[in-house]
């Protein structure tokens, strides 16, 4: 990865019944690279563990890290919980592929 020495971070509010922010954070790496490509799963992985630890809230990482569901889940109403059961629901022969999102 590359660090571009700044903070290009960039977001918005959204209203509708409440407050929600929304937020970006770019990560710069060269898919070329064999290296880059070896050590994204781990940022992706660490970023869930802080955002866990912390807690900073659902990141990115949720949508990178398989079984992320799992460790954010019991931050938000265990959502990964109720996830599955629609899943379950909606497809119950197990057709389609789901494993970032349940």
């Amino acid at each position: 990865m590359y660090d571009d020495l700044a903070d290009n971070i960039w977001g918005g509010l959204y209203e509708s019944d409440g407050l929600l922010l929304h937020h970006e954070e770019l990560v710069l790496y060269n898919p070329r690279n064999r290296k880059h490509l070896e050590e994204m799963p781990h940022f992706f992985e660490e970023c869930a563990r802080v955002s866990v630890e912390e807690p900073l809230g659902l990141g990115f990482g949720l949508f990178e890290v398989p079984g992320a569901h799992s460790k954010f889940g019991p931050l938000v109403s265990n959502y990964h919980r109720w996830q599955r059961k629609i899943k379950k629901m909606l497809d119950p022969r197990n057709l389609m592929e789901s494993a970032l999102y349940v």
